[in-house]
């Protein structure tokens, strides 16, 4: 048997001492827990300043890295279940091919003459006329559109007789023009058209005086009275064009053609020909001081009176004026509008004139008569009266030298020289 040792006992002792007092402490936590007062606690003491550590000659020890969040856990191996494939949709329709285009009017044609769009009905055909245009590169401009193939413009210049004529060339017997939309008239979708030629002028017609053809119709069988036929530029202001119903049986009684406009005022009568109010003479012998020759001399047909505006007519030479004979003058308006009196001012494709004024011609003072080999001699007393151009004037417009200022006298040239001009032509 064993006795407890004094040191046993006494550890024993501490332990229940303990013990009694931990309980005693949850027994008054319990009792302030119950009653709601807090004891009064002394205020902690204020925080000693942080000491700084010794500074230590090892380098600082690396910190290790936080460690990673958690990551997800890795996706399952297996695939998401796919939703079953909704069924394909109806493919549309492939859209409808057009229509292949009608295919184009036929072309009756003929010689250098064809209706375009040409449309048979009961052994007739109708259709536009167009014809080809022969040009002449010294004369005319010619066509240059639709290959030569011009279409005729309404402006009534057609007659019924050239209407059988040009179904004629087609091979037909009888011809007449029609009217109709599309037909005589452009279709909508005609937005280029060629251009229409009119005025048109076969043999027997008068033609335009003030216009320049733009060619014949060039037929290949070249008949006086088809290659007698022109065309002129027109602005066919109606944009009705000619077309034609050829067969060959005689003609039922068709529609009436659409009425035409009023007819516009008569066209004032020609200027007259101013040729036979100016000749130029080669000049006399006595006159020349040497050659070349620079010029001819002038004769013009004016009216007796000192203006040259009333009177008889007379022939009278034309005088040098005192600006003629200064040489530094270079005023050739007076050689312009002679020159072009001439020849009644002729206009053509490639032709010109170039009008010059020549060196004045000395009147001799006393007359002589042939000698000496001479075979013509200027004699003053042949002439009774004299003309001069005065003065400068706007030649615009002027289509001979009698309408610019004149003075006629009755004695020789107050200057004492003759007027001379030049007028080189050129054909190209």
């Amino acid at each position: 048997m064993k006795y407890p040792t004094p040191s046993n006992i006494t550890s024993r002792r501490t332990s229940v001492v303990n013990y009694l007092l931990l309980l005693q402490l949850v027994l008054v936590a319990i009792l302030f827990g119950l009653s709601g007062d807090a004891a009064p606690t002394a205020k902690p003491p204020p925080p000693k300043p942080p000491v700084k550590p010794p500074p230590s000659s090892k380098p600082p020890a690396k910190v290790p890295p936080s460690p990673k969040p958690l990551s997800q856990p890795p996706p399952s191996s297996k695939p998401p279940l796919k939703p079953p494939p909704s069924p394909p949709k109806p493919k549309p329709p492939p859209p409808a091919k057009p229509p292949p285009p009608s295919p184009p009017p036929p072309t009756i044609k003929g010689y250098a003459v064809r209706l375009v769009g040409a449309q048979r009905t009961n052994g007739r055909i109708i259709g536009r006329l167009q014809v080809h245009i022969a040009g002449d590169p010294f004369l005319y401009w010619g066509y240059h559109e639709n290959d030569g193939w011009a279409p005729i413009c309404d402006d009534f210049s057609l007659s019924a007789a050239e209407a059988k004529m040009f179904c004629n060339k087609l091979n037909f017997q009888y011809g007449r023009q029609f009217f109709g939309d599309g037909i005589s008239t452009l279709r909508p979708d005609e937005t280029n058209p060629p251009t229409p030629l009119g005025y048109l002028t076969c043999q027997g017609d008068t033609r335009p005086p003030d216009l320049i053809a733009t060619g014949f119709i060039g037929m290949s069988n070249y008949d006086d009275r088809t290659i007698g036929c022109f065309l002129y530029p027109v602005t066919c202001d109606r944009q009705v064009l000619v077309a034609l119903e050829c067969s060959d049986t005689p003609f039922p009684a068709g529609p009436s053609p659409p009425p035409r406009p009023p007819s516009p005022p008569p066209p004032p009568p020609p200027p007259p020909d101013t040729r036979y109010s100016i000749q130029v003479v080669t000049p006399e012998e006595n006159l020349l001081s040497g050659f070349p020759l620079d010029g001819d001399r002038v004769m013009l047909l004016v009216n007796s009176s000192a203006d040259g505006r009333t009177g008889d007519p007379v022939w009278a030479p034309l005088c040098a004026s005192d600006a003629d004979v200064n040489p530094a003058s270079q005023d050739d308006s007076v050689a312009y509008i002679a020159c072009h009196q001439l020849n009644n001012w002729f206009n053509a494709l490639g032709y010109h004139m170039y009008p010059s004024r020549g060196k004045p011609l000395r009147i001799p003072k006393v007359p002589l008569a042939p000698s000496g080999g001479m075979k013509s001699v200027f004699n003053p007393s042949n002439y009774t009266h004299w003309v001069t151009v005065v003065g400068s004037a706007n030649i615009q417009g002027l289509r001979m030298v009698q309408e610019l200022k004149l003075q006629v006298t009755t004695t020789p040239c107050p200057s004492g020289y003759l007027y001379t001009i030049a007028c080189p032509q050129v054909l190209r």
